[in-house]
């Protein structure tokens, strides 16, 4: 009898040899084999899906602290491996560069500050991005939360020179380290700080005059930012204590400025952030502001000849954002997004490319917002996400255009793509009596555009994505199948 493998064969007494079965596990490969697999696992995953997926810009979503490429972080790279047994941890430590991020968790179960020496040691000399983050918990109250984070920072800000990103997200506001007070110092690696929470803490007049900052944050290349509005007035409004914004930041997210303090002026707020010329992205987060400055707009003019940051505005009254708009003289920018806004009708826009309306529940504000409101004829594409407001009612308003002196006039009449996630106040038939009408307009106008056709009136939508909506019926199906370029349907 003849097996392969000789080193697991004996020889029995009458002269036959057998092999005996040995499990080989993953243990006896060698450290090379072991840090080759653990290289391959610690790549980015690629997406499966073709379609954009929309990036989440809640103030409380996962994708806002860590990497798209691993959303799950109770199992992250790389201490899904190191924790399996010592022989792993042991290989893993000697990669330096498996360690330039760390997760470090707070509230119960919280990581040993012992672990989080040793791991930022395992980093070496590498950029470093940090993630501090509460275990999921439904308790809304935690009086160690802060004496933990502090006992975070106290190991983690020898190491600032190192740090890249710094993402915190806890459940007390007043957990947070403020910049230029409790975060102090230099910070040339750091592209981006964000100092997120749950629940915001009223702020005492003697705490109010104790946030006087002690020395500087520098952080030359920081390019995005998300705090709350009390530290962003303190630190970047006050004139006793102001500090430009960081000269690269393209990506800011003021949230929280309850009414129970004095609002400051918004047309100050803006005056101190157009003084930046290259914001690209600007979210605003249930803040409070006082609008009765009735002056002329605000002129910043930039490198493209106009201050142009696209918007986000979250939990936000319709007078501030009809005020932004008139303070920026009814900016174009490329996309406008809003999320459970409250508007009446004087509510004003800018314009915009690109509009996604989030979680609005009345459909009297979708009407506000995309009929007859100057600024919406510019949209080419329209997002619903869980708007409750998108009935059957609401999308036959938008396949029926009003009758003007000078013609028919559309609502948004350029809109070519039209995506629609969530929305479960709508059957497929009201969706297809909102296409066809437009198509078929477009069609006897030869599908020319608007620069191609003096009498252009509508355009028909060509991409569209319906996700977790209603079920398609067949013959709506079918037209959609044969009438739209590009289709994706739940069950299609």
């Amino acid at each position: 009898m003849y097996c392969s493998t000789l080193d697991n064969c004996v020889s029995l007494d009458d002269g036959h040899t057998n092999c005996r079965n040995f499990r080989t596990t993953i243990d006896d490969l060698p450290s090379d084999v072991l840090l080759a697999i653990f290289g391959v696992l610690s790549r980015p995953r690629q997406s499966s899906t073709s379609w954009p997926i929309l990036e989440g810009q809640g103030r409380f979503g996962a994708d806002r602290l860590l990497p798209k490429e691993n959303p799950d972080a109770e199992h992250a790279f790389p201490y899904c491996l190191a924790t399996v047994c010592r022989t792993w941890r042991t290989i893993m430590s000697t990669v330096s560069i498996f360690w330039t991020r760390q997760i470090i968790w707070v509230g119960k179960k919280p990581t040993p500050t012992s672990w989080i020496r040793e791991h930022i040691a395992w980093s070496r000399d590498h950029p470093i991005d940090i993630y501090v983050m509460r275990r999921f918990d439904p308790s809304l109250s935690d009086p160690t939360e802060k004496a933990q984070v502090d006992a975070v920072m106290e190991v983690l800000m020898p190491h600032m020179h190192r740090w890249r990103v710094l993402c915190m997200k806890l459940l007390h506001s007043s957990s947070l380290p403020r910049p230029r007070i409790d975060l102090v110092g230099t910070a040339n690696e750091l592209r981006k700080l964000r100092l997120d929470f749950v629940l915001y803490e009223p702020t005492t007049n003697a705490e109010l005059a104790a946030l006087v900052p002690t020395d500087n944050f520098h952080t030359p290349l920081l390019e995005s930012l998300s705090l709350s509005g009390l530290h962003f007035r303190e630190l970047y409004m006050k004139p006793s204590l102001y500090a430009p914004l960081p000269p690269k930041l393209s990506d800011l997210a003021v949230s929280e400025y309850p009414s129970h303090y004095p609002p400051f002026p918004l047309v100050e707020f803006l005056t101190c952030l157009t003084s930046h010329l290259d914001m690209g992205r600007l979210t605003l987060d249930n803040l409070r502001l006082n609008c009765s400055y009735d002056g002329e707009p605000i002129r910043r003019l930039g490198k493209r000849g106009y201050w142009d940051a696209d918007v986000h505005f979250v939990d936000m009254s319709g007078d501030v954002i009809s005020e932004y708009n008139r303070l920026l003289d009814y900016p174009y920018v490329d996309l406008a997004w809003y999320t459970r806004c409250s508007m009446d009708a004087s509510c004003q826009l800018g314009e915009s490319y690109r509009l996604i309306l989030e979680s609005i529940a009345d459909p009297s504000v979708l009407y506000r917002l995309l009929n007859g409101v100057e600024g919406t004829s510019w949209c080419q594409e329209l997002t619903f996400i869980d708007c409750d407001g998108l009935n059957g009612a609401f999308l036959h308003t938008l396949a029926t255009p009003r009758s003007t002196p000078d013609g028919n006039d559309w609502p948004c009449p350029d809109v070519s793509t039209l995506t629609i996630k969530g929305c479960k106040r709508f059957s497929s038939f009201d969706l297809r009596m909102l296409l066809e009408p437009r198509r078929k307009v477009h069609q006897e106008a030869g599908f020319r555009l608007r620069d191609e056709d003096p009498d252009y009136q509508v355009h028909s939508v060509t991409y569209l994505y319906v996700s977790n909506c209603c079920r398609t019926e067949q013959d709506d199906k079918d037209w959609l199948k044969k009438n739209v370029a590009s289709l994706w349907l739940d069950d299609y």
